[in-house]
């Protein structure tokens, strides 16, 4: 029988060429607090595909968004932040951001993915 560790492993194993992917994108994208509008719809979308029921606030581009897979089950909450710092990129990367003077610099970018 597969341990827990051998399961969570398995499955990063297979998601993670999608994740960096994402990652790479919201790096690209980077956007401030309160102006993140492509994050958000990037992340519904990726979350409902995934068989997630979102939620979104009309205040502000915040998500909540809930997977049920056992109702008798113990709940996992998640916390991450999606939005950039203003400082401007110098690391040259292919994903580098194509927004001046805003980039990833916190790995918010990374939470999110």
């Amino acid at each position: 029988m597969k341990t827990i560790k051998n399961r969570l492993f398995e499955t990063i194993e297979k998601i993670n060429d999608r994740v960096i992917e994402i990652r790479h994108d919201l790096h690209a994208h980077p956007e401030l607090s309160g102006h993140e509008e492509h994050t958000k719809y990037l992340v519904k979308g990726i979350l409902e595909a995934s068989g997630y029921t979102v939620r979104e606030s009309e205040k502000h581009f915040g998500l909540i968004a809930d997977l049920r897979v056992d109702d008798n089950a113990r709940t996992v909450a998640i916390r991450a932040d999606m939005d950039a710092l203003p400082i401007e990129e110098q690391t040259g990367k292919p994903y580098s951001s194509r927004e001046k003077g805003i980039m990833h610099a916190c790995g918010h970018d990374s939470h999110t993915a």
